[in-house]
């Protein structure tokens, strides 16, 4: 059964379809929802990082997952932290029932080269994991 729900938020417009799914399944198992950013510390490689950064950032990646529960008057608990998104993403599934994320649809050298994290998370999640893409025409 689902009770404990993890969408994984990058503040991308195609990661909202994946903010839309988990709203959907939560108020359909009436599962806790919780969305989750990670503060991608190799994709900010020297910066500073100050504190107010991170905490604009994620809030700045959260913004729509926040605004879209509460539009749906469905409550969403909300998890920030900082390092490599698949690695915190992976620890952090432990605790969930099934974790929902977008796909940027990358291929090609791009992929081999930057990876998934969404196709880590499918390979190596302590949960099920459903993997939200946007549609194409």
């Amino acid at each position: 059964m689902i009770q404990n729900i993890m969408v994984a938020v990058d503040g991308s417009d195609n990661n909202k379809v994946a903010v839309d799914y988990a709203i959907d399944l939560a108020k359909k198992y009436g599962a806790k929802l919780t969305a989750v950013t990670v503060f991608d510390a190799a994709k900010n490689e020297g910066m500073n990082y100050q504190k107010e950064l991170v905490q604009e950032t994620n809030e700045k990646n959260l913004a729509y997952a926040v605004s879209k529960a509460a539009e749906e008057k469905y409550p969403i608990s909300t998890v920030q932290t900082f390092g490599n998104p698949a690695h915190c993403l992976l620890e952090i599934s432990k605790d969930y029932d099934i974790i929902v994320c977008g796909n940027l649809g990358r291929s090609g050298f791009a992929r081999l080269m930057l990876g998934s994290v969404s196709e880590k998370l499918v390979r190596f999640a302590h949960c099920p994991v459903y993997v939200a893409r946007v549609k194409t025409d």
